[in-house]
């Protein structure tokens, strides 16, 4: 029979251990319904996390100036389709290795013997300074919604400046002291999420005088890269991307079951299949490109120009504002358990599993936040995983869990390394140029300088001191799964 095991280490080092049978599923015909009920929560979770049509309307400016309307509608289906292949390959892991913080339990149960130590070590690190500038990114573009709605109804507003370091601090005071009503607020926000894109579907289609079917096919370079229009046509293609990253946020959240893979790969074929449709409706009904592009925020100034009315315009950006501010606070959940599992497993310090993982640690968010609030980093770091997968397929030395591919796996998880190494080439380039200090790309050094210190810290530290993930929480939670 199923049970609930919470984990966490004690003061002394040891790990405790409390397993509850699971009584909702002890009445006839009621484990059916709890799967069900895990499975909504899962997908309510992942379609409130991930957003993908919203992104491509907030983000679409970097796409149009760097390869135009064609860059934008066809990055998009490629980056919906790369982002199947890693779900899918996420959720074949997952099923073998349910446990929250599992990028890097993935590493260490299937990277080769000789690297598997060090190659942990460096997965475990660059996957939570991943999720943390990921945080800092939704921050950031919340913020960007929150001031162009001010400056719709206040003309006379500037953005920028402490303005919006004071409005990213205030919103992660929100979403530490809104925590307990995320539930709700996933539900609303999953509604949301389906109305909102009805709304403006039919604000498009019924208002708005249509481009030729042909504009999807012209290219636009605006961003200085016009002598080499292969990079700005991959540079484009990073905002696609970014609509769809977090791919797998859920599974940090929880002890991974079937729900999870289930949820997370739907959730991406239905908001990448409502982020493609949204693209080519925006820019068959987007009217005049040059101008949405000179206006601080292009989709605000689309709509507007559409409706004619800034009450409607207003009411449409607020209902992007609230989806943009619940992923924010899914994007929180996700950061705080991996945070927790991280530090149980050794590599963060031991304050920061002071809390049981059944609760959220509203002080030690406090103080992610500080961090979060001053500093803008992403960064696509996975490969090691899908490396790993997929040598372990090859040297047949791994037994795959109850959710699995079968023979279209190693032709997936090539796909899925193939495409996630080819991206990351372009992560660092400068999206305009001439390149400035305020127009530089600064995620090549960041990254860079994070790599060298979490590198440095392992010769330092974690070679004599680090024995790798807690094997006896692995074991239990494999043991009741």
């Amino acid at each position: 029979m199923p049970h609930d095991i919470e984990i966490w280490p004690t003061e002394s080092g040891t790990t405790k251990m409390k397993t509850q049978p699971d009584v909702s599923i002890m009445r006839d015909g009621a484990e059916e319904e709890a799967i069900l009920e895990r499975t909504t929560r899962f997908f309510e979770f992942s379609l409130a996390y991930m957003g993908a049509w919203e992104g491509a309307c907030v983000n679409l400016v970097f796409a149009l100036i760097n390869g135009g309307p064609r860059t934008l509608f066809f990055d998009m289906i490629i980056a919906v389709v790369g982002a199947l292949a890693e779900a899918a390959c996420m959720g074949e892991m997952a099923s073998m290795i349910p446990v929250a913080g599992a990028q890097y339990h993935w590493t260490w149960h299937m990277a080769p013997k000789r690297i598997k130590m060090f190659a942990t070590w460096v997965q475990g690190w660059t996957t939570w300074f991943g999720y943390i500038a990921l945080q800092a990114a939704r921050a950031n573009i919340l913020v960007v919604q929150l001031e162009s709605l001010i400056s719709l109804n206040w003309t006379t507003y500037v953005t920028g400046g402490r303005k919006t370091s004071v409005l990213v601090i205030a919103c992660a005071l929100m979403n530490v002291y809104a925590f307990k009503v995320v539930p709700w607020l996933e539900m609303i926000s999953s509604i949301l999420h389906v109305g909102l894109f009805v709304l403006v579907l039919v604000v498009f289609v019924v208002m708005a005088p249509a481009h030729d079917a042909s504009f999807l096919l012209e290219p636009m370079v605006a961003s200085g890269w016009d002598q080499n229009p292969y990079i700005s046509w991959h540079l484009g293609m990073l905002t696609c991307i970014f609509s769809i990253a977090g791919i797998d946020g859920v599974i940090h959240t929880r002890r991974a079951r079937p729900a999870v893979h289930r949820a997370m790969v739907w959730s991406i074929a239905i908001n990448g299949s409502l982020a493609i449709i949204m693209a080519g409706i925006i820019l068959i009904y987007m009217g005049n490109a040059d101008v949405a592009l000179r206006s601080p925020n292009p989709f605000a100034t689309i709509m507007l120009n559409i409706t004619g009315s800034r009450a409607a315009t207003t009411a449409i950006i607020c209902g992007f504002f609230l989806l943009g501010f619940n992923s924010s606070l899914t994007t929180i959940s996700s950061v705080s358990r991996l945070t927790w599992a991280w530090s149980r497993d050794g590599g963060l310090p031991a304050y920061f599993t002071s809390t049981r993982s059944i609760e959220f640690p509203f002080a030690r968010v406090q103080r992610h936040n500080v961090p979060i609030s001053i500093r803008f980093l992403l960064q696509l770091l996975g490969c090691v995983w899908f490396a790993c997968l997929l040598y372990s397929r090859l040297a047949e030395n791994i037994t795959m869990g109850e959710w699995n591919m079968g023979k279209w796996g190693i032709p997936v998880n090539t796909f899925a390394l193939i495409y996630k190494l080819y991206i990351i080439v372009f992560l660092p380039f400068p999206s305009v140029l001439p390149i400035t200090a305020s127009g530089m790309n600064y995620m090549g050094p960041v990254s860079g300088f994070v790599l060298i210190v979490v590198i440095a810290w392992w010769f330092l530290y974690g070679r004599s001191r680090w024995h790798g993930p807690n094997l006896t929480i692995m074991e239990c939670v494999m043991t009741h799964s």
